[in-house]
């Protein structure tokens, strides 16, 4: 069985990066460059700009 190319049963628009605010933007890079991807919960919640900030603190 594949994997479905969603990443929440809900229907949430999962933003562009360039729609991110810097911060969140310079942390997804950082999940690049030291895990090679963005991990679905993170992805799953930068559509609400708050939680996903919420989960990246000081970086």
């Amino acid at each position: 069985m594949s994997q479905p190319s969603y990443i929440t049963a809900l229907e949430l628009k999962e933003p562009r990066r360039e729609e991110l605010s810097p911060e969140v933007q310079k942390y997804f890079a950082v999940c690049d460059e030291k895990i090679g991807f963005v991990p679905n919960v993170l992805r799953a919640y930068s559509f609400d700009e708050g939680k996903a900030q919420t989960l990246h603190g000081d970086v």
